[in-house]
Order: C-alpha cells, then structure tokens, then sequence
C-alpha cells in the first residue's frame, strides 16, 4: 500500500507542476497585452499633454496681446479725461473737462458756455448768423443756376465745334492731306493751318490766305471763307456744297448749301470721302463681317493653299475705340482719298433720309497699300508681301484686282454712316515651290460694317 500511494503522490506533483506552467505562459501573454495598451495610452497621453501645452503658450500669447491693446485704451481713457474732447475751433476754457457719455450731454455743456447774458448782443448775434445763412443760400443756388448755364453753353459751342470740324477735314480730305481726329479749337486751328498751307502751295491769291488767316479767331467765318475759295479755285472740279457745308446759313437765303444733294461725279465722290473719314476722326461704334472665299476656277490648287484664301470673322469695334487698324483703309488714320482717277461710276440715291451710294472702281495690278494705288486709297488692300507671309513656300505674287466697289447708305441730314459695305475680287498667280506656278480665278473679299453707334 505504501509504494502505491507514494506513485499516487508523484503523478499528482506532476500534474499540478504542468498546471501551473500553463498558467504562467498565459499569465505572461497577458501582461504583454497590457503592456502594449499601456504604451498606446501612454502615447495619447503624451500628445495630449503637448496640446495642452500648446493650448497654454498660445492663450499666453493672446492674453499678451490683449492687456496690451487694453493699456493702450486706458492710457487714451484717462488723457481724454483730464484733457476733455477736442474741439480744433474753441478755446479751451470752453471744452468740456470729463468724460461725457453721449453728445448731448456735450452740446448742453457747450451751450452754457456759449451763452450770451447780455440780451441786446445775443440778438445781433442771431441777426448776424441769418444774414449769413441768406448769403451762403443765395450763393449756392445763383452758382447752381450759373453752373446750368455754363454746361448748355458748353454743350452748345462743342456741338458747333465739332461741326466745323468735320468740315474742315473734308476740305484736308478733299486736297491729299490727312485728317486730323480730334474736334477741339486747337484741332480746327491745325486744321486751318493745314488749308492755308494748301492754299500757298496752289500760288492762290495772297490776299485770301491772309484774310483767312486773320480769322482764324471766328471760326465760322474762317470756314465759309475756306469754302469759297475752294470752289472758286478747285482745278479738277468744284466741291460740294452740301459735304463742305458751313454751321451758320445767311438769314436772306430760303435754301442753303447744307440742302444741295451731291450730283456729279465730283461731288458724290467728295460727300462719301467725308462719311468714310468721319468714322476715324469721330470714333463711332459697329460690327463689322469680314468674308472671303474663292468664287472660280482653281485648277490644281492643292487645298492648303485654297484654305488660306478662305475666310469668315466678325469683330466689334465700341465707341470711343480708335478705327485706324479695323475701319478700310487699315492701318491709316483716314479712311478714303479717292480722287475722279480712281473711280469708274459714282451713283447717290436719295431714299427717305438716307443716301444710297455706289462707288465703283477699275481694273488694277498689284495695287499697294495707301495713297499710292486707286483700290489703296479706300480699301485694305492684300499686296504681294501679305500673300507671301502666309506661307514661305509662295516665291512670287501676281495679282489682278477688279469689280470694287464701295455701298453706303448714309443719313441726308448729319452726314453719319449706317451701313457700308467693301468689296473687290482678284486673280491670283503665284509660284511655288516645288509646285511650280498655279493660279486661282475670282477670289472675293467682302467687308460689311453695320449698327454704328455715333
């Protein structure tokens, strides 16, 4: 019995040994788990204490800011206090010496300080003061009725001034010269200096160029005597009444020149020049469509060069906008020069109050940009160098113009364009390279300027 219990008692050593071990691994497994939370929570404790920190330096910094501004207020508080609120127009005796908390108070203040005991000097005191607010009442509506009349005045004298203006660029128009764009009296001066050197340069009569030169000062008259002369002296033909007409019309006359419709060559050639022109110097707003596109034959043309003769854009131009690069002729400050030379028929019909004209223009070769070419002289030309930039394959350019013409449809009464239209066709030879010379027949461009705005 004694060995068997003895085996009983080790078995169960044994067991309890193994037991236990177990115990401890998992024991072991455990505090690894908790320590690892631990590190974690030790972690976010961590960041959470820096924001804490954070949180202090930056109210720290804040509050700084604040009890600063504060002692800044303060310091402002308590000299308003013992000085009292300035007033830049009383003496000091009358500011008031604390701290009042609204204006009423203020003016209470003040008027206790202001009053006057004396009864006969306070009633002249009043007295003084409605004089004076009669005077400074009457003054200001007398300048407003005065400023209301200096305005019409003005209104009036730069109308008439821009009228006599645009007379005196379609006389400079009417002999070669430049028009000038502006439309004050220093313009007009330079305008009628410019006819006065025209005039000399024609050997007119002396007497005349000093007579208008004289009168420069009266500017109307100095107008109606440029006129004159004019027509009296014009070589090629007589100028237009009607697009040189002067402002002032003579009181015994029962028609004036301004009523005169354009009838000859001459004339409707001058009138149309002077629409054209008023456009640059006058600065009006408009749409315009450009159009080209090839209307005959192109033979082998190859189709790169046919898209660059083919084109369709509009553009607006608004008032106040200078016209010089987008109103024909491109580029200059004047819009048409034609001369008789230039134009082959030149028809004007009246409809309702509007003139309907027709300018046509020949047949020309290479015509060149500007006043050196008749389709130069109203239209934006396309020369040989245009063509050639448009690729540098292009060797050499030869081109025939014909079928221009110029429509506008212009108001009888102010002389303003509504409508226009420009249009030329070409035929075009060039040589290219490594295509030898091709041709293309009939290609058209076409300008279209509509809904001015004067």
């Amino acid at each position: 019995m004694k060995s068997d219990e003895k085996e009983l008692t080790a078995t169960f050593e044994t067991t309890e040994v193994k037991v236990s071990k177990k115990k401890q691994r998992k024991l072991k497994n455990k505090q690894k788990k908790f320590d690892k939370k631990q590190r974690k929570v030790d972690k976010k404790q961590n960041k959470l204490d820096k924001k804490k920190e954070k949180a202090k330096k930056i109210t720290k910094h804040k509050q700084k800011k604040f009890d600063k501004k504060q002692r800044k207020i303060d310091r402002k508080q308590r000299k308003v206090n013992k000085k009292g609120v300035k007033w830049g127009i009383l003496p000091a005796e009358i500011l008031p010496a604390k701290k009042y908390n609204n204006a009423k108070e203020i003016f209470q203040h003040l008027k206790e300080k202001l009053h006057i005991k004396n009864k006969k000097l306070r009633i002249f005191v009043r007295i003084i003061a409605i004089i004076l607010c009669v005077v400074l009442v009457f003054g200001l509506v007398s300048g407003i009725i005065n400023a209301n009349k200096e305005k019409k005045w003005l209104d009036e004298t730069n109308q008439k001034i821009q009228d006599i203006s645009i007379k005196l660029n379609n006389i400079v128009t009417y002999y070669g010269g430049e028009p000038v764009g502006e439309n004050n009296i220093m313009a007009i001066q330079r305008k009628l200096d410019t006819i006065i050197r025209i005039l000399e340069n024609k050997n007119l009569n002396a007497g005349v160029v000093n007579q208008v030169d004289d009168e420069i000062v009266i500017i109307d008259d100095a107008v109606e005597e440029a006129i004159d002369v004019i027509e009296d002296n014009a070589s090629s033909s007589s100028l237009s009444s009607s697009s040189l007409s002067s402002s002032s019309s003579s009181s015994g006359s029962s028609s004036t020149s301004a009523s005169k419709v354009p009838s000859t060559k001459a004339q409707i050639i001058a009138y149309c020049n002077a629409a054209l022109n008023r456009v640059k110097s006058d600065k009006p707003g408009y749409n315009k469509h450009y159009v080209m596109d090839i209307k005959g034959d192109v033979g082998d043309l190859p189709s790169w060069l046919t898209s660059l003769a083919k084109a369709n854009e509009t553009s607006t131009v608004k008032k106040g906008e200078s016209s010089n690069n987008s109103f024909p002729a491109s580029g200059y400050s004047w819009s048409s020069k034609l001369t008789e030379k230039d134009v082959s028929t030149a028809t004007l019909k009246q409809s309702g109050s509007k003139y309907i004209i027709t300018i046509k223009l020949g047949e020309e070769d290479n015509p060149t940009k500007g006043d050196t070419s008749h389709y130069g002289r109203c239209m934006s030309v396309m020369d040989a160098n245009d063509v050639k930039a448009k690729s540098s394959l292009i060797k050499s350019v030869d081109m025939h113009y014909y079928n221009g013409y110029i429509q506008a449809e212009v108001d009888s009464k102010s002389g303003k364009l509504s409508k226009v239209t420009f249009s030329a066709t070409a035929d075009l030879k060039l040589n290219v390279a490594l295509l030898g010379d091709i041709s293309a027949k009939e290609i058209v461009s076409t300008e279209t300027i509509t809904n001015f705005v004067w």
